[in-house]
């Protein structure tokens, strides 16, 4: 009786327990990270997939498995994340952590952002297809869409914190589509990685637009930030610059860029 009663108090016990969380935020940090980290979308999968494909050239990435090199903080709990052997290279989307020591940092122009973004929330059932264009530009704008702040003050939070420092790479998202190996190559060396001029172009190769596409079609689903979504509409969608232009009136283009000039200017967006 007295060891029912013992386990009783047991299952009680796990039945109260929350499942652990996502590290975010919490997560322990060693000092051989390497953290690619971005405004959310901004290129960020594109960038693992390049680095997963570099990384462990012997088997193609997919959806599937390119979080076992690059994981996601958001994905996995700490406790996973630990047993990961250092070092270690990390996705990310949280604003400036000094924690943080080798820091590759993706950023896109933020009408562009916007676009992706609208679609993004429409694809996770978190706002409703044909959703007022101009109020999710007002939510966007005031940073209300998630915990990572404004666009602007995202990028001016790292950039006052660690421009110019030798263990900080900023690179553009339209740069990245212009050179890929070169992009690549210069977050190889960031992260101490020497892939040669033969395993960057096959990186390159295996993460285009197209690639990406196809095996969102296959293998997607294994992915878990895509559980419970709108698997009809895609997740990589035109993957070029100028979608802002294309998409959105210039009002709201103009909303945009209004809101953050000083944060445009500095990463080279005039």
């Amino acid at each position: 009786m007295r060891g029912t009663a013992r386990t009783l108090r047991l299952l009680r016990a796990a039945v109260r327990r929350p499942a652990p969380g996502p590290a975010a935020r919490g997560l322990t940090v060693r000092r051989s990270d390497v953290f690619l980290v971005s405004y959310p979308r901004s290129g960020n999968t594109w960038l693992r997939f390049l680095l997963a494909n570099a990384l462990r050239p012997a088997e193609p990435a997919t959806f599937a498995t390119f979080g076992e090199v690059v994981p996601d903080i958001y994905d996995e709990t700490d406790r996973e994340l630990r047993r990961r052997p250092s070092p270690r290279v990390l996705k990310s989307h949280e604003p400036f952590d000094r924690r943080y020591r080798k820091v590759v940092y993706l950023v896109r122009h933020p009408a562009d952002v916007a676009v992706s973004y609208y679609h993004y929330l429409i694809k996770m059932r978190q706002i409703p297809p044909g959703f007022e264009i101009a109020r999710f530009v007002d939510s966007y704008a005031r940073g209300a869409l998630d915990g990572f702040g404004t666009w602007g003050d995202h990028v001016t939070g790292w950039l006052d914190a660690r421009e110019g420092d030798g263990d900080f790479l900023l690179l553009r998202y339209e740069d990245l589509l212009e050179a890929p190996e070169r992009a690549l190559a210069a977050a190889l060396e960031l992260a101490d990685v020497e892939a040669g001029d033969e395993g960057v172009a096959q990186a390159v190769a295996r993460s285009t637009a197209d690639e990406l596409r196809r095996l969102e079609r296959e293998t997607a689903t294994a992915l878990p930030t895509f559980r419970g979504s709108r698997l009809e509409d895609p997740f990589i969608r035109k993957a070029r610059a100028g979608t802002a232009a294309e998409e959105l009136p210039p009002e709201l283009v103009d909303r945009i860029v209004e809101a953050w000039p000083e944060a445009l200017a500095r990463v080279g967006y005039a």
